[in-house]
């Protein structure tokens, strides 16, 4: 068993709708080494016990790479969290070198610093939140409802691949689809709404910047952008991507592409009710979905209706 990463996520992530640790490695052959992996497991609990922390949750996660496999915590101390993996992988491989008054030292020192998960709670959040992932658009569908907005009279920020506005001047140049940008909206006083593009970088890397959203808008999904930390199918891809939706609050909406397989399915996991788009106007789905009660937009050559 070989060390792959620990990586700290502050937000909603692919294995979980809270901040985790992911602790990554790699087994010798294709097969799962199920002793190995209760060891391990045992020894993260036992951590939490020495250092005086509750016992979180502990649980494996297979990746898309052959033997690869991740163990996931909940966390709330940043650099203790990350010492009880390291200790956890270091002891189950008979390497270890810090100790237990290590451990309660280090989490003494978060505690000062307050060194805790940085995602924006819903208790702190004052502002309503659209969020927006997809693998291809989310940047002009971002522009797009920032601009609606605006035009109602609303304050609007938004965070995208070109940048951080609020109210349609630029305060940041950049790259800002991962957690920062959407910090930086959240958190500006002068503004009433946040709109935030939302791209599988900063969901692998950190997680999402906040608890949940009021909408949550889910485009499509393609083969663009494959292989980053173990993620190398389109249906993983989505797995990824579907944490905007999947934390969208049960009284917000949620915005589907009828037309694409794998984020038409995403209706089945998510909270709030859910608004179906489809540039077919004889998509099956939509049919069955204004059936049942639910909405839809759809679009029939240059006209756009509302079902």
């Amino acid at each position: 068993m070989e060390l792959v990463e620990i990586r700290d996520l502050d937000g909603p992530n692919l294995f979980a709708l809270y901040p985790v640790i992911k602790l990554e490695v790699v087994f010798p052959s294709a097969h799962v080494d199920e002793e190995a992996e209760n060891s391990l497991a045992l020894l993260v609990a036992d951590l939490h016990r020495e250092a005086g922390l509750p016992v979180p949750e502990v649980r494996w996660h297979g990746m898309d790479t052959s033997a690869h496999r991740s163990l996931i915590f909940r966390w709330d101390w940043r650099e203790t969290a990350l010492l009880i993996a390291r200790m956890a992988f270091e002891r189950a491989t008979n390497q270890s070198t810090s100790t237990s008054a290590d451990l309660v030292q280090v989490l003494e020192r978060d505690r000062v610093e307050d060194d805790r998960p940085l995602w924006v709670r819903d208790d702190q959040r004052r502002i309503p939140s659209i969020g927006v992932t997809g693998t291809n658009g989310k940047t002009t569908t971002t522009r797009l409802i920032s601009h609606i907005l605006r035009g109602t009279g609303r304050h609007v920020g938004w965070s995208s691949s070109s940048g951080v506005y609020i109210d349609g001047e630029q305060v940041i140049e950049g790259d800002y689809t991962g957690p920062s940008g959407a910090r930086r909206v959240l958190n500006d006083p002068h503004i009433d709404v946040g709109v935030l593009e939302t791209a599988r970088g900063g969901i692998l890397l950190r997680g999402l910047a906040y608890e949940s959203n009021d909408v949550g808008v889910f485009l499509n999904v393609s083969a663009d952008h494959l292989d980053m930390h173990g993620v190398s199918t389109v249906e993983t891809l989505a797995d990824v991507k579907s944490v905007v939706v999947r934390v969208t609050r049960a009284n917000g909406l949620v915005v589907l592409n009828a037309d694409d397989p794998l984020v038409l399915a995403q209706r089945e996991r998510v909270r709030a009710p859910v608004l179906l788009f489809s540039q077919n106007p004889d998509n099956i789905a939509i049919a069955a979905h204004v059936s049942a009660g639910g909405r839809a937009l759809v679009r029939n050559g240059n006209v756009v209706r509302y079902l």
